[in-house]
């Protein structure tokens, strides 16, 4: 309800605020163009950079009009995967402490992060990627922490038992659905299998038992193929449609790699960990508060270096495990791949990734409080309690009150789009309901200006430097009625757009211009040249 709630809020503040992230409106775009678009299909927009499951998983929402133009699309499956997220990491929480209302307090410390909480209603990739992630993550605790139930593949060798069993084939499964969200999830298969190998090894060496079988290593290449199904097949799919299968991480117009390369932010992370360190470090402030950081920290400590219970290397694997995507964002900024900024908070929402590790470590914390103060009296510890879970909450209510840097980072994004979105509602207003629009944009344009003209996707044509060759580009009049053209395109439809605008007096023989604002011109075929 809460978050049903905002949603509704920042709508009536602003009909675009679930699109203000700059790839909000290409995501759902993208998803709808499966079924609405001029070449409907299924492979025709797997794509090659975003991955495919969250736009396979909005599509059945972004088919109704209503939520597709208003953003709510998004919401309707971000949403629900940030409820499920939550529910699954107070399960996580319950394993590990036996005080019923710290799991409780746990899932709300992340589900009203006020951060977390508007990436769960927009169409982005980070909230079903944290749902598989989260869910992963449950599944291999559960085998880690009680592996004799719910056997259902077991293979002896001598006297050890290899627990590939229900909890971790799921844990296989859900970790490969998220390496089809987000490329995070990537070294998150390859932390699995590490973590999985790991604690075998513990529990042989401190067993004496022999590792050394073939069915041991058949049960462990089995998990290995199931958690790197989804990456594997991926590649193989860009091996197959573009020749190499890492076009992924090539294409120029959305990949990291493309739009980091050569940036003032590029130059300022490359091979400065420092720096990279100070970026993450306060904008991890900014998200969580330092009251949370704080616990955190300690709630690591106290459950590893000062704990001694026989659970602590296993609670040291999930540590691992929880942490490895955001280590991932680390070194992908060190390197050059991944870039994040304090102006602008740009790629702030990245903290999400972290947000599970903190909430179970604030959580141990408390619990190790409690524990250690039972011989006070039960008013004394349910002051103190209260104390920190008021302390935990106050950073987010006071922050919303100044800054949520996720939200604030999507606002940005819109101001440098309004000209698209104001250009897509005047479109919309003289279009005719059945003609065909070239669009001469850069792609990310492209979905804004759709959206906002309420024009069905199957009316769209994209011109871009690939159809330098066609008479597409060169006599667009034969094709569609309306021409949409930004001023000044950049990436794959720069080339395009400096041949046009050189041009203009051949437009002017075919359409009138009905439309100019700083970004964009929207032509129409004249009376004498009917469509």
């Amino acid at each position: 309800m809460v978050g049903i709630a905002t949603a509704v809020y920042l709508y009536s503040l602003d009909t675009h605020s679930l699109y203000f992230y700059s790839d909000s409106p290409p995501h759902a775009f993208l998803s709808r163009s499966y079924v609405d678009s001029s070449q409907p299909g299924f492979f025709e927009h797997l794509g090659t950079v975003w991955l495919p499951l969250p736009h396979l998983l909005l599509l059945p929402f972004t088919l109704i009009d209503p939520l597709f133009k208003s953003g709510f699309a998004g919401l309707l499956l971000s949403l629900p995967c940030h409820a499920i997220t939550c529910m699954f990491l107070f399960k996580i929480i319950r394993m590990h402490v036996e005080n019923s209302y710290i799991p409780i307090m746990g899932a709300f410390l992340y589900g009203f992060n006020p951060n977390f909480l508007y990436l769960s209603l927009v169409p982005m990739t980070e909230a079903p990627f944290m749902l598989f992630f989260v869910v992963s993550v449950y599944y291999l605790q559960k085998w880690l922490f009680d592996p004799a139930k719910n056997i259902n593949l077991r293979t002896r060798t001598d006297n050890i038992l290899i627990y590939l069993n229900s909890n971790l084939v799921k844990s296989g499964i859900f970790v490969s659905l998220a390496t089809l969200c987000r490329y995070e999830a990537w070294i998150l298969s390859i932390s699995l299998v590490i973590a999985v190998i790991s604690h075998l090894v513990i529990k042989s060496y401190n067993s004496k038992y022999n590792l050394k079988s073939i069915k041991v290593t058949f049960g462990i290449f089995i998990f290995s193929v199931i958690s790197f199904s989804g990456m594997t097949l991926w590649l193989i799919w860009n091996a197959y449609s573009f020749g190499d299968a890492l076009e992924f991480s090539n294409e120029a117009i959305f990949s990291a790699a493309a739009q980091a390369r050569g940036s003032t932010a590029q130059a300022f992370l490359y091979l400065q960990p420092l720096n990279v360190i100070y970026v993450y470090g306060t904008t991890l402030l900014y998200t969580f508060g330092p009251v949370v950081l704080t616990t955190a920290l300690l709630g690591f400590l106290s459950s590893t270096i000062f704990s001694k219970d026989k659970d602590t290397s296993k609670r040291i694997i999930i540590y691992f495990v929880l942490v490895m995507p955001a280590v991932f964002t680390i070194i992908s900024m060190i390197f050059g791949i991944g870039v994040m900024t304090l102006n602008r908070w740009h790629n702030s929402r990245f903290l999400i990734l972290l947000g599970p590790l903190i909430v179970l470590l604030n959580c141990m914390f408390i619990a190790y409080l409690l524990e250690k103060t039972q011989k006070l009296k039960i008013k004394t510890r349910r002051i103190i309690t209260v104390s920190i879970v008021v302390a935990l909450f106050a950073f987010y209510i006071v922050s919303s009150l100044f800054i949520v840097v996720t939200f604030d980072n999507a606002t940005k994004h819109f101001s440098g789009a309004k000209f698209a979105h104001s250009t897509g509602n005047y479109l919309g207003t003289i279009y005719d309901g059945n003609s065909t629009i070239s669009l001469l944009t850069d792609a990310g344009d492209i979905s804004k200006i759709s959206i906002d003209s309420g024009v069905p996707l199957k009316n769209f044509i994209r011109i871009s430097d690939s159809h330098l060759n066609s008479t597409l580009f060169y006599k667009p009049w034969l094709y569609a009625k309306y021409l949409v053209m930004s001023k000044e395109p950049t990436w794959d439809a720069k080339k395009a757009g400096d041949y046009w605008e050189d041009r203009e007096d051949i437009l002017s023989n075919f359409y009138d211009k009905v439309y100019d604002n700083k970004n964009f011109i929207i032509y129409v075929l004249t009376k004498n040249n009917k469509f």
